[in-house]
């Protein structure tokens, strides 16, 4: 993110087909078709995403990243090293590996075909959120998974969102107004102010909505009328 905010320098990629290209990319296992760009040449997916990484390593380089991103790029590289080799070498890390690992060896332990209706149902049970229905739960428990953060991560992270970002307003006035949200995505929040009436507050810009520019705003009103009047002047 901070290499696109920075406008460091990116690689020349513009694909002839994006909507094709990313329907051959999820069917391709193996990882080896060539993807067509627009002035004609032909890169694996990979390929791509080694020239973003050789991009995000210089710009890391030249603006002094930190140890945390440095972290990324060293996994970002080794799981394109793997990948490269042999996908299934993610079995336990990359959240598509796992799952195909698991559906394989159902299949191989049923003889069935990849048309078996079993098969199809897992495919849908591994998304279950629910950790006594869902597959990847059940992967986790018996340690078949590794895991990049804990469960107190996750928790901090749904209660406290990033202060830096249109994250910050949006979170608060979810927590703070949680009967007047509508509906919420990552460009704009809904409010239900009555009346049958619904006001949208855009949120275009990454960087506004953060805890400086909207804290005061947020702490200091007392409904959802007021933050929107405050928001209009």
């Amino acid at each position: 993110m901070a290499l696109i905010e920075e406008k460091g320098l990116l690689p020349e990629i513009e694909l002839e087909d994006p909507v094709r290209s990313i329907k051959e990319v999820s069917r391709d296992i193996g990882l080896k078709s060539p993807i067509r760009l627009s002035d004609g040449r032909k890169y694996t997916a990979i390929e791509i995403q080694r020239l973003y990484l050789e991009a995000a390593h210089r710009f890391f380089e030249q603006s002094g990243g930190d140890k945390w991103t440095r972290d990324v790029l060293k996994k970002w590289g080794s799981v394109l090293d793997r990948l490269e080799q042999d996908p299934m070498e993610l079995s336990r890390e990359l959240d598509w590996v796992i799952k195909l690992k698991l559906i394989q060896s159902y299949k191989e332990k049923k003889n069935c075909g990849w048309g078996d209706s079993r098969l199809a149902m897992m495919d849908l049970q591994y998304h279950d959120l629910r950790n006594e229905k869902g597959l990847y739960a059940a992967l986790e428990k018996d340690h078949y998974v590794d895991r990049l953060i804990t469960d107190r991560d996750i928790e901090e992270a749904e209660q406290n969102p990033p202060t830096d970002t249109r994250a910050y307003f949006r979170g608060t006035c979810l927590k703070k107004f949680s009967k007047e949200v509508y509906a919420v995505s990552w460009s704009s929040i809904l409010f239900d102010v009555g009346n049958t009436t619904i006001k949208r507050v855009p949120l275009m810009d990454p960087l506004r909505g953060t805890q400086t520019l909207t804290r005061s705003l947020l702490e200091s009103a007392r409904s959802v009328e007021e933050v929107l009047s405050r928001l209009s002047m």
